[in-house]
């Protein structure tokens, strides 16, 4: 019993060290993140000119840095944040006009902290 809870251990501090460990998923819950490294990519689809979708959340940095972008589906960058210093900080992305996907990325950097956006649309239904 001690080795498997050793060899656990080991792979939490490998996960901790090296990707980090996120815990939640972006879309559906809240988000803990501790000393997270990488991207991650949502995609949200229109299918109406007139259609807009708008992400609202809050970013709480505890260390580290994590930038978000929500490309249209030219990709091109329509909103962005970068939540960077200790705090926290809201979050208001907006993307609409054109049909297509919209994706947001989030780009962690030894990321600490939890993240929540939740996914509002208006306009043309």
């Amino acid at each position: 019993m001690r080795y498997v809870l050793l060899v656990l251990l080991a792979a939490v501090a490998a996960l901790y060290f090296t990707i980090g460990i996120r815990i939640g998923i972006l879309d559906i819950s809240d988000v803990y993140l501790f000393n997270a490294n990488g991207t991650s990519t949502f995609n949200y689809r229109t299918f109406d000119t007139d259609q807009h979708i708008r992400l609202l959340g809050v970013c709480d940095v505890k260390s580290g840095e994590v930038t978000l972008r929500f490309l249209d589906p030219n990709n091109q960058q329509v909103a962005g944040q970068t939540c960077a210093t200790r705090g926290k900080y809201s979050l208001d992305l907006t993307g609409g006009g054109a049909t297509g996907i919209y994706t947001l990325e989030v780009q962690y950097k030894k990321f600490t902290g939890h993240l929540n956006l939740d996914e509002n649309r208006f306009g043309a239904h």
